[in-house]
């Protein structure tokens, strides 16, 4: 059985649009927030340091299901979808008043610290794997 990371994220007053939603714009950075205290856990709490620096975001795709409302508090579920060879592919459920507001991924690649892509190390592929759904 996979492992659940869940966050609740912060809507601040400036993410809503006119009509008191979430600006499709900013939804982007919420999943964002959420990706970045995944990996800063595989960091602090698994000692998986080689997730620094981190990795860059090849691809993005988002499903926006209804509505995402200022106010109501919005949970971000993050799991991984695929593991390659030095990418993986991270998923994002977000939930808002029981009923899933956003469905997302993203395609992120390992990188050096010189800026090219690398092969995933084997503690990152086994983090991960936590996670694969």
């Amino acid at each position: 059985m996979p492992e659940v990371f869940e966050i609740v994220v912060p809507l601040r007053w400036a993410d809503q649009d006119l009509n008191g939603h979430v600006n499709n714009v900013r939804v982007g950075t919420l999943l964002e927030e959420a990706r970045v205290v995944w990996r800063r856990r595989a960091i602090r709490e698994h000692g998986i340091t080689s997730f620094e620096p981190g990795p860059l975001v090849a691809s993005a795709t988002t499903h926006y299901r209804r509505p995402i409302e200022y106010g109501p508090e919005l949970s971000i579920r993050v799991g991984i979808a695929a593991i390659g060879t030095k990418s993986y592919t991270m998923s994002y459920v977000g939930v808002q008043e029981g009923e899933v507001v956003v469905e997302a991924t993203t395609v992120m690649v390992a990188m050096d610290a010189g800026g090219a892509s690398r092969a995933l190390t084997k503690p990152e592929r086994e983090y991960l794997a936590r996670y694969l759904e």
